[in-house]
């Protein structure tokens, strides 16, 4: 049966992870079938059963298998897209060893071009955005302005909506 290395610089759980997930990928696990017990596993793979309880928890929160207490533990039924691949550790440590999302890849070679506009950040593409002049006012200008403005509204905006 396969070890996980314990020269390897990864953690042992998320070496088990890695391994449960290859082997249930390659169809050796099939959904519905249940996997050795706690013991056992840990046994077979001469780790701590605190090692592998914390690969088996991992694993069930990424949505590949189920665990009922007194029941055992077996692979979901579920279907492919709703499960999660974990980041590898190495990832963690700055070295990507995983392709790229090909969503992920359209999406921002999408972002990139000039016709899009970017809903998440809310940036604009430069020709969209107004060149404003904005005039050049004194203090005094100012304050008759703000004089001009009562409860009801800019008494200038309000003459020239009443003539129209």
């Amino acid at each position: 049966m396969w070890q996980p290395n314990k020269k390897d610089i990864s953690p042992l759980y998320q070496q088990i992870i890695d391994h449960l997930i290859q082997v249930i990928q390659k169809g050796d696990l099939m959904p519905g079938d249940h996997l050795l017990s706690e013991r056992k596993l840990a046994e077979a793979y001469q780790v701590n059963r605190s090692t592998v309880v914390r690969a088996l928890d991992e694993l069930e929160s990424y949505g590949w298998i189920e665990r009922i207490r007194g029941s055992g533990t077996r692979v979901l039924e579920s279907s492919i897209h709703n499960r999660q691949i974990p980041t590898p550790f190495i990832r963690l440590l700055g070295r990507s060893h995983s392709k790229e999302d090909p969503y992920t890849i359209a999406l921002k070679r999408k972002i990139k071009e000039p016709t899009t506009l970017d809903l998440y950040t809310g940036d604009l593409p430069i020709d969209l955005i107004p060149n404003f002049q904005f005039p050049q006012l004194s203090w005094e200008e100012l304050i008759d302005a703000e004089q001009q403005l009562t409860s009801t509204g800019y008494l200038p905006l309000k003459a020239q909506i009443q003539k129209n």
